[in-house]
């Protein structure tokens, strides 16, 4: 299924309960990551438990998708949902992985983490076709988009800041989110 970019912060606040692989893709890095956490934690308690959380190399997959088959089919000791999360997609994605999309096995839920993706790429379609698969775009934020997130980033610290201090940090702090919200980070700590 295709979220669109305009409804991506709402799906990843409340996924739809029938989607089973999460495919995260586009420019921001940062926000590919801040996603896949969001996601992780709502699914797993304890993101570090061995036994419910698994992370797979995204290259490595590339020649040989057979560690994704079996983490995902895998049953979590002690039970309860596990999560298979795969980091850095790209460059050429095997056709095993893109199958995976269309018919996964098990009952894990799967992030997909494929930066280097676009609409176009056949990952990206393939996710898009899927019943049981999104495709969520992560694109760097707009002008107003990040001054929310910069608005939202200070009022976490315990910060208020002025419309002008708020809109010199949103033109000045770079469009990738994971950046601009260390450099909030830093901010605070000097305040």
């Amino acid at each position: 299924m295709e979220i669109k970019p305009g409804q991506a912060k709402s799906f990843i606040g409340k996924p739809d309960g029938k989607v089973q692989v999460f495919l995260l893709f586009g420019n921001d890095e940062g926000l590919i990551r801040e996603w896949g956490n969001a996601l992780t934690r709502q699914i797993v308690e304890q993101p570090d438990d061995p036994f419910r959380f698994v992370e797979l190399d995204g290259p490595a997959l590339s020649s040989d998708a057979s560690p994704l088959y079996d983490e995902a089919s895998a049953m979590a000791f002690g039970g309860g949902q596990r999560v298979v999360r795969i980091r850095r997609l790209g460059g050429r994605i095997g056709d095993s992985v893109i199958d995976f999309l269309g018919a996964p096995v098990g009952d894990a839920r799967v992030i997909m983490e494929a930066p280097a993706a676009n609409k176009m790429s056949a990952i990206v379609k393939a996710a898009i076709k899927s019943t049981v698969a999104a495709a969520v775009p992560c694109y760097h934020d707009e002008s107003r988009a990040l001054r929310d997130v910069v608005a939202e980033a200070l009022r976490s610290a315990g910060l208020e800041a002025d419309q002008a201090t708020a809109d010199f940090i949103a033109t000045h702090a770079g469009a990738d989110r994971a950046l601009t919200r260390r450099e909030i980070d830093k901010l605070a700590l000097y305040m």
